[in-house]
């Protein structure tokens, strides 16, 4: 089961690139050129058992 299929293939002019798939070359994170904003791929519901150390995602952007 992958989401691989709905990736993203260009971007805006203001998006750059961060994060991207060793095994298929997908783009996985982006971010704004300009302000603290980012997007990425990420399905902690398939983490089984939940690796708690993903916790440290959501707090260090909640927290920042």
């Amino acid at each position: 089961n992958s989401y691989h299929d709905f990736s993203i293939d260009v971007l805006g002019p203001e998006l750059e690139i961060i994060g991207v798939s060793p095994k298929d070359n997908v783009v996985e994170a982006i971010s704004h050129k300009n302000y603290s904003i980012i997007g990425q791929m990420w399905h902690p519901e398939r983490e089984k058992p939940f690796e708690n150390n993903q916790s440290k995602v959501f707090s260090s952007f909640f927290d920042a």
